[in-house]
């Protein structure tokens, strides 16, 4: 019986830019044991390659760019869906180059909206080029939330009116329900350098949503989400990990996935949710504060606890999966 890893990065690996001690150790050791293992963050906002690249850089460990999985790599398998149509995508500008690699080929942006809208939003005076109308988003086919949003009031807004045009197309009137809107990370918050957490994807989206509650009561917004905690994103990282195998000339597929994390409600509670042959390993170095004494969080128990990511990788190492 073999065994794999699913790393988190941040408040596991990394504390904003500064490596948390022992996790380039943690790391080697894996290697050394000849232990498959990938990360799996809900961070994102740019290339995978990027991404390890970053962590060569400040771990000092060789990561191969196909053992980075961001919040929205799994969105690559929506691309065919929407070649050739529109799409709307929220995050950073560095996103749209991200969804043109995967195969998106018609993106419109809140920025672009602005631009060429008037009166979009009244607060924000621009020179709009097109009196007239602007970009038509009657045929825009879905939105995608790439990454934290820049601008909320300009983004919130841009998503608001999408979603209630779409509302009025056929296909959707007579159920009272819109076109796909796809969101990548549900974490409300993040452990950086900062002392207190910080706000991220998730607290956009659950503010959109409370606002669109708010102000339209008897209509109801879903959201279609990819990253953890959801299962879509644990089935992507075992492909990647069973595809690295093979590659390697390796016939023996992992019968245990340990996924490691500092974020009870979203490492721990989507290992925990991943099916059988996932083990949930929480880490005191990031987001959990244990501030009822009790080691393991109350509402989403890891199978195992351990101070650090070094000590959670030793008993990886140490762990006679036969018995």
């Amino acid at each position: 019986m073999s065994k794999a890893v699913a790393f988190d990065i941040d408040g596991v690996l990394l504390r904003g830019s500064v490596p948390i001690p022992g996790a380039d150790k943690a790391i080697q050791r894996l290697q050394e044991a000849s232990i498959p293992f990938v990360f799996v963050t809900n961070g994102g906002g740019m290339h995978e390659a990027k991404k390890a690249q970053e962590l060569r850089k400040k771990l000092g460990v060789d990561i191969l760019d196909s053992q980075v999985i961001v919040c929205h790599t799994p969105f690559q398998q929506l691309a065919a869906q929407f070649s050739g149509q529109k799409i709307l995508l929220i995050g950073r500008e560095d996103c749209i180059d991200v969804a043109q690699s995967y195969g998106f080929d018609q993106i419109v942006t809140p920025n672009i909206l602005l631009e060429t809208t008037p009166h979009l939003l009244p607060t924000r005076k621009t020179d709009v080029a097109h009196p007239s109308g602007g970009v038509n988003t009657d045929d825009i086919a879905a939105c995608f939330i790439f990454h934290d949003p820049i601008d909320w009031s300009l983004e919130m807004q841009v998503l608001h009116d999408v979603i209630l045009d779409s509302m009025q197309r056929p296909q959707y009137r007579e159920s009272r329900s819109h076109l796909p809107v796809f969101a990548c990370n549900a974490d409300l918050v993040y452990a950086t350098e900062h002392p207190l957490p910080r706000f991220t994807q998730g607290a956009f989206v659950e503010s959109f949503r409370h606002l669109f509650q708010l102000t339209h009561p008897q209509a109801q917004v879903h959201i279609e989400y990819y990253g953890k905690p959801f299962a879509v994103q644990y089935r992507y990282a075992e492909r990647v990990i069973h595809q690295a195998l093979v590659t390697a000339g390796r016939t023996e597929m992992p019968s245990v996935y340990f996924g490691i994390g500092d974020n009870p409600k979203s490492d721990i509670r989507g290992a925990n949710n991943a099916g059988e042959c996932w083990r949930s390993i929480l880490v005191h170095t990031g987001l959990f504060q244990d501030t009822e004494g009790l080691g393991n969080d109350p509402h989403d128990p890891a199978d195992l606890v351990f101070p650090s990511v070094l000590e959670a990788v030793e008993h990886i190492i140490s762990t006679d999966l036969s018995t």
